[in-house]
């Protein structure tokens, strides 16, 4: 299925959800525009609709579930329906759910680790955790936490938006491996698509705590990135890296309405076609 409207087969296609953030009822307090308990219908209807069409995998950008590890099963059984492998990157609220413990998350969700990356029919994909830096990935109450909170009141004051508690960043480590990916899939002629939950730009109250640094790496001088995938900013959005679009994927949870998508790579253009809230968008000039 092309879903572009001509007959040209695309290199590769993918499956994409967006902050599914399920919680059975009773389990969340209650929010004027999110609806947890639906998210798992919502989510059997874009499993359907993955599985109409022939992609290479489906990815959840973060927030499968809202606070409670409890909920993970459920949202796990219906994504087990899907036809192509299903990856994930973690979010905030998925760490909240397992009081962040990443290394339970992680095992949870039955990742490689809490970021990633493999390469498939000539392109490079790259997952992020973005969920460094700030309190997310630390235990509620803890001396790390209050520390983190202070940290996070400072960057405030001082004018950064994005200094907020449900926002993190991307650690040393792993920005020198981000940094050694690109090389690599530069020198092996990959273009790369990074998938992350967090935005990168522009930087507001959603991005992640240290926006310029990532935003510096992903641009350097012959950078071969083609997109920045995210979620978080469950009203969606769109930035760009250089001459490069960094799109944040509607949230599933919010209205009673789905959000989801499926993208296609093809050697001159990347499409979204979006579903329910969700954009359908194109972005030329993706040519290797």
């Amino acid at each position: 299925m092309d879903g572009d409207g001509n007959d040209e087969a695309p290199v590769l296609s993918f499956g994409v959800v967006a902050d599914c953030q399920y919680a059975a009822a009773g389990r969340s307090a209650s929010h004027p525009v999110r609806h947890y308990p639906l998210s798992l219908a919502k989510l059997a209807e874009a499993v359907a609709t993955f599985n109409a069409d022939d992609l290479a995998f489906v990815i959840s950008l973060g927030d499968l579930i809202d606070s409670s590890a409890d909920d993970l099963e459920p949202v796990l059984d219906v994504l087990a329906d899907c036809r192509a492998p299903v990856r994930h990157c973690l979010g905030n609220h998925d760490l909240y759910g397992f009081g962040g413990d990443a290394e339970a998350a992680v095992a949870a969700f039955g990742m490689p680790g809490a970021y990633y990356g493999w390469s498939e029919r000539g392109h490079r994909f790259l997952v992020l955790d973005t969920n460094r830096l700030g309190v997310i990935d630390l235990p509620p109450g803890s001396p790390a936490w209050h520390r983190g909170t202070a940290e996070l009141e400072r960057r405030l004051a001082a004018g950064e938006p994005q200094a907020q508690p449900w926002n993190g960043g991307v650690d040393p480590d792993q920005l020198s491996w981000l940094g050694d990916q690109l090389g690599a899939a530069t020198a092996a002629g990959e273009p790369v698509v990074i998938f992350a939950h967090q935005p990168v730009t522009p930087i507001y109250s959603l991005a992640v705590l240290n926006a310029a640094e990532l935003g510096a790496v992903l641009t350097q001088p012959g950078s071969p990135l083609l997109a920045y995938l995210c979620g978080h900013d469950h009203s969606g959005g769109l930035g760009w890296l250089g001459s490069r679009p960094a799109v944040a994927l509607a949230g599933m949870v919010d209205t009673e309405r789905n959000a989801y998508a499926v993208v296609r790579l093809y050697e001159d253009r990347l499409t979204i076609t979006g579903y329910g809230r969700e954009a359908t968008r194109t972005f030329g000039g993706v040519s290797r």
